[in-house]
C-alpha cells in the first residue's frame, strides 16, 4: 500500500511545485509591473512639478526684463526731453548773453578800461551748435 500513496505524494508534490513556480513567477512579474507603474507615476509627478516651476521662473524673468526695458525707455525719453529743453534755453539765452557781453565790452572800451583791449572778440555761439541734440 505504500506504493500508491507514494505515487500520489509525488504527483501532488510535482503539481504543487509547478503551481508554486508558476505563481511565484507570475507574482514576481506582477510586482515588477506594479513597481514600474509607480516609478512612472512618480516621474510624471516630478516632471509636472518641474514644468510648473520652469514656467514660473520664465514668467518672473520676462517680467523683470520687461520692467527694465520700460525703465530704460522712460529714462531715454526723460533725457531727450531734458536735452531738448536745454537746447531751447541755450538758443533763447545765447543772443541775450552775447548782446550783454558786447555791450559790456563797448562800455569798457568807451570808459578806457585797461582790460578792454585784452577782451577777445566774442562770437555768438550757442551750446546747440557745440553739442547737437540727441536723436
Amino acid at each position: 500500500m505504500n506504493h500508491p500513496i507514494e505515487i500520489w505524494f509525488w504527483v501532488f508534490t510535482t503539481i504543487f511545485a509547478g503551481v508554486g513556480a508558476y505563481l511565484g513567477s507570475y507574482l514576481k512579474k506582477k510586482g515588477e509591473i506594479l513597481a514600474t507603474k509607480e516609478d512612472f507615476d512618480s516621474l510624471r509627478t516630478q516632471t509636472h512639478e518641474l514644468t510648473v516651476a520652469t514656467k514660473e521662473i520664465e514668467a518672473k524673468v520676462n517680467d523683470q526684463v520687461r520692467n527694465r526695458q520700460r525703465q530704460w525707455e522712460m529714462k531715454k525719453e526723460l533725457f531727450i526731453a531734458a536735452a531738448q529743453t536745454v537746447a531751447k534755453a541755450d538758443a533763447t539765452l545765447a543772443p541775450t548773453v552775447s548782446a550783454y557781453l558786447r555791450r559790456e565790452t563797448l562800455r569798457k572800451v568807451g570808459a578806457g578800461h585797461p582790460s578792454a583791449t585784452a577782451a577777445p572778440k566774442l562770437k555768438e555761439k550757442s551750446l546747440a551748435a557745440i553739442y547737437p541734440a540727441p536723436l
